[in-house]
């Protein structure tokens, strides 16, 4: 077996909750990453106070099927704590059904600043890919976005609609501090394993494929093992389509997938990213 070295742990997971589907499909993905590793889940909703300032505005108005009308701002705050209530909610019947630890809070500020200064104190945040309407076209979230970009830990952008699972597709271009997780996350999901090789040349990338294949045989893990054809985004998404992956995980202390254009790759996923830092 390769010597590890310090070992990925995700121990508490900060889930970004809100009404949209997104949210729900990146719930059910944190509870479940959470009863396969035995983590605390902790489910945060944002009063979005860049929402409250518009209604504050005289000018706003709020257009709807009925007319326009003003935004009333008490009516708004009303509006959020009916939703957070259902976060609440919603998160208690998924973490009693994965019999797992959980806690809620409530936090006001901009919905993309508030998520990342939350997500300091925890090694995972889960959050949908886009709080709009689940449509197969919607761009990624602003949140979502300045999340993946900016957060500390590892972050888990899950979409509604691709369920988190088989078969699972790690990048790899050497060290084994994320192959501990890699397996665990397996097993989790009960699914099989591709690890595709991240390399600049031919050379170093038949030596990773050797060093990745003796570990899945070591590890006694059901996977196999391709090399991708560039060290890029596009060559990516391209194997994560042609192997139809239920999730995609990229250890972003690789040199490689530091300098990969991190906003393009998540972009053109239709599956769930797990982002490792």
């Amino acid at each position: 077996m390769m010597a590890a070295e310090t070992e990925l742990a995700l121990r508490r997971i900060l889930v970004a909750l809100d009404v949209s589907e997104q949210s729900r499909a990146a719930l059910e993905a944190a509870a479940r990453l959470a009863g396969g590793l035995n983590a605390e889940l902790v489910g945060l909703f944002v009063e979005d106070s860049d929402l409250l300032r518009m209604a504050e505005l005289p000018v706003t108005r709020l257009v709807g099927a009925r007319g326009t009308g003003a935004l009333d701002p008490a009516m708004l705050r009303r509006a959020f704590k009916v939703q957070a209530a259902a976060a609440r909610a919603t998160l208690e019947r998924t973490a009693e059904q994965w019999q797992i630890r959980w806690s809620f809070r409530v936090a006001r500020g901009s919905s993309a600043e508030a998520v990342v200064a939350e997500a300091g104190d925890f090694d995972l945040v889960a959050l949908g890919r886009t709080s709009r309407p689940a449509v197969r076209t919607a761009p990624l979230g602003a949140t979502a976005r300045r999340t993946a970009l900016a957060a500390s830990c590892s972050v888990l952008v899950s979409r509604s609609g691709k369920q988190a699972g088989c078969p699972l597709v790690a990048l790899y271009e050497g060290g084994t501090r994320a192959l501990p997780l890699t397996a665990q996350l397996s097993r989790v999901f009960a699914c099989s394993l591709i690890v595709a090789i991240l390399a600049e040349t031919p050379e170093r990338a038949a030596a990773l494929e050797e060093e990745a294949t003796t570990w899945l045989r070591e590890a006694g893990l059901h996977g196999r093992v391709e090399r991708l054809d560039a060290a890029e985004a596009v060559a990516i998404h391209d194997l994560v389509q042609r192997r139809d992956a239920g999730l995609l995980v990229v250890d972003q202390r690789g040199p490689l997938a530091a300098r990969l254009d991190l906003e393009g790759l998540l972009e053109a996923q239709e599956v769930p990213v797990l982002l490792l830092r």
